[in-house]
């Protein structure tokens, strides 16, 4: 009886704990606030960020506060999405650059009433698909998007190695490398096998430009690859090369010129589509090995 007497007791906390809570956007929360409930609700989490980091994911995810909404338990908050907004596929799409529940208010379902209560929000403003990323080993995550009518949409590995550990066997000393503007990566589409997940899309990289590192190699007057890397976390989001110039040492290049250019001891590769062979080849004979892999998942709105 006791046993049944407290598992009642919790049951009707948590109903009255989302009964009292209010769902809103966070428009007029302060950016502090906000990077403050990311590192309590992530703290425990896969991946770490400090945060810096985390201020400048959300401005190159496109972060937008007032389509972004949480659960608030008086003016505290206890679960979150931070959407970011803008075209993907020639598309209006909402992105989630992070859905996360504080550790004392886990398991009552907040984030889910948090999608419910956003999801006619964001039809309202225009956006027409819904697009989040999850690592695959999160079985219960991935439930929790099915039965919210998420689809798997994309199958990516990710990829990282220690700088001193980076195999650089064919270096071009042919090559001119130089500075290459944002807006010049629209016409070297062609060069990538894959079209790059949200994070790495050229829209973020114009979003994030500020703090990437964007480069060149030449062939005389001829762009024939580039990299776009971001010193503080070694997290390449492009690099790409022309299809005629590839198995001459070109991107083993561009690997060591992205290498040179960062400030931390590690190369990041994330979101590399589990069936492009070429990029996964690329990576494995420099040395950089696969580690976690994680699904795009989408949902029409």
């Amino acid at each position: 009886m006791l046993g049944l007497f407290v598992f009642l007791t919790i049951v009707l906390w948590r109903n009255l704990l989302q009964i009292f809570m209010e769902v809103r956007n966070l428009g007029t929360e302060s950016i502090d606030v906000i990077v403050d409930a990311f590192e309590a609700a992530f703290g425990d989490y896969a991946v770490s960020f400090d945060r810096s980091q985390i201020i400048a994911m959300l401005a190159r995810r496109g972060f937008r506060p007032e389509l972004s909404f949480a659960a608030f338990d008086g003016d505290r908050i206890a679960a979150f999405t931070l959407n970011g907004v803008g075209a993907y596929g020639g598309v209006a799409t909402c992105y989630d650059c992070g859905t996360g529940t504080l550790p004392q208010y886990r398991g009552q379902g907040l984030a889910g009433e948090v999608f419910r209560f956003s999801a006619p929000i964001l039809c309202e403003a225009g956006i027409e698909k819904y697009l989040l990323e999850v690592l695959k080993d999160n079985k219960a995550a991935i439930s929790v998007y099915r039965s919210n009518g998420f689809e798997v949409c994309a199958d990516y590995k990710c990829y990282g190695q220690a700088i001193d550990a980076i195999q650089l066997r064919k270096v071009c000393d042919w090559l001119e490398f130089r500075p290459l503007g944002v807006d010049k990566l629209r016409g070297l589409a062609s060069f990538c096998d894959f079209e790059p997940s949200w994070q790495n899309s050229v829209e973020s990289i114009v979003r994030g430009a500020d703090g990437l590192v964007v480069e060149g190699a030449f062939s005389g007057d001829a762009c024939i690859g580039y990299v776009v890397v971001d010193p503080a976390t070694g997290d390449i989001a492009q690099l790409a090369v022309a299809p005629e110039w590839r198995r001459r040492g070109v991107g083993s290049s561009l690997m060591g010129r992205a290498v040179r250019k960062v400030n931390v001891g590690r190369i990041k590769v994330l979101n590399v589509d589990a069936d492009c062979g070429s990029m996964s080849a690329f990576l494995a004979s420099v040395g950089i090995s696969e580690g976690l892999a994680q699904y795009a998942m989408q949902r029409i709105l």
